[in-house]
């Protein structure tokens, strides 16, 4: 069952349901998911297989953007599709299926706002400016931000995501950031966040 479904043999893999073969088989839905044969991962679902073995088969999917698979999992109910899709598509900037899943179920995408400040650092981190404007237009924004946000976005250098994020969140602002943006090298953000300091605290004559 699992070297049918890994070749994407899809008669194969009928012919061997219809006749209850195979069907203890821990990694025929693992290897179907991750050489993205959709019809497979349906049969299979169809036929009571909820099981993936492991998270690389959820992340091959997103990394390859099949986000038919993905759907058939998650409607299918197999547990953590949700969980494991999400997370996998923050960290590989994948924002049309981070959309979707959040789109389908926030709550098990993000379970509370530790979860979800961990997302948007990650986001933040690796310069994923589309994912932080969704995450800001989820509603509410503390679910996942805090300012350790701007933090993790100024010492890694993303000027656009620091830019985004004090134009809309200003009380992100922190001395602390400054000195490890600096320290790292980012003259460009530092500059940009002391101006935009100046403007929000003018100094009276």
């Amino acid at each position: 069952m699992s070297a049918a479904a890994s070749n994407g043999h899809v008669e194969v893999v009928r012919y061997l349901l219809e006749n209850r073969i195979g069907l203890d088989s821990l990694r025929a839905l693992d290897e179907a998911v991750k050489k993205g044969h959709v019809e497979i991962v349906e049969l299979l679902c169809a036929h009571g297989f909820n099981f993936i073995a492991g998270s690389t088969a959820i992340e091959d999917a997103v990394k390859n953007d099949r986000l038919d698979t993905i759907q058939v999992l998650c409607e299918s109910g197999i547990d953590g599709a949700v969980e494991l899709g999400f997370w996998h598509a923050v960290k590989l900037g994948k924002i049309a299926i981070v959309k979707f899943l959040y789109e389908l179920d926030p709550k098990r995408c993000v379970s509370d706002a530790d979860d979800g400040n961990n997302m948007a650092r990650i986001a933040a981190e690796k310069g994923y400016l589309d994912i932080i404007k969704f995450f800001n237009e989820c509603g509410d924004s503390s679910i996942f931000f805090d300012s350790g946000i701007l933090h993790c976005a100024a010492v890694h250098g993303h000027l656009d995501i620091v830019k985004y994020l004090l134009e809309n969140h200003d009380e992100f602002y922190y001395p602390v950031t400054l000195e490890h943006a600096l320290r790292e090298g980012h003259h460009h953000v530092v500059a940009y966040m002391r101006a935009s300091s100046d403007k929000q605290h003018p100094t009276s004559c």
